[in-house]
């Protein structure tokens, strides 16, 4: 049976002062013997603006224990006194960048990434059933594992640069680099094929 224990008011000044030194939850937990949901309860909750049996009606009312809760963030922000764009930019610092707005951008690269990829396999997939060829054709070809044509035309990497104009060869595509086919908008399978 898991039984609460209350903490005596000296060691709650205890685990505060312990604390506000510097320390962490979980070290001032281990000094001061106690555990870290003690620790949490008696630190976070109140920078949070949540009392312990405050925090449990917030947690059981509609069932949420969940920091994406807008409700959640949004009270947990205005006792902060910070605004939204500023979380959202301290977020972005923990992770390596300098504002929410460079985080943005390396996503839309990273999700054209994946664009560009998509776009790339199904060209290949389609080329190789235009030709009659199959995977294995083209890894022996380029000299490559079986796995690497599957993750091209899965569409989760790109051929590396020694390989891309021999592959378009092969494909009798009319570029020498995925950046040939980039040039411009990256338009339709079809007339990418189309193209000779």
């Amino acid at each position: 049976m898991n039984r609460k224990i209350r903490l005596l008011p000296e060691k709650i000044k205890e685990i505060k002062k312990l604390h506000d030194a510097g320390n962490s939850i979980g070290k001032t937990a281990k000094i001061s013997g106690v555990s870290f949901g003690a620790v949490y309860s008696h630190v976070r909750l109140p920078e949070r603006g949540f009392s312990n049996s405050k925090y449990r009606r917030y947690l059981h009312k509609d069932n949420v224990h969940n920091s994406y809760d807008p409700k959640y963030t949004k009270n947990m922000l205005e006792r902060m006194g910070i605004s939204e764009k500023k979380y959202r930019d301290i977020l972005a610092n923990r992770i390596g960048f300098e504002s929410i707005n460079d985080y943005k951008k390396y996503r839309i690269s990273v999700n054209r990434n994946k664009y560009i990829n998509k776009k790339f396999g199904r060209l290949l997939r389609k080329r190789l059933i235009e030709l009659n060829k199959n995977i294995g054709w083209l890894a022996q070809e380029l000299n490559i594992d079986k796995s690497n044509i599957c993750r091209y035309t899965n569409g989760i990497t790109l051929p590396k640069a020694h390989n891309q104009e021999k592959l378009f060869q092969l494909l009798e595509l009319p570029y020498k680099t995925i950046d040939d086919i980039l040039d411009g908008d990256f338009v339709s399978v079809d007339s990418l094929i189309n193209h000779k």
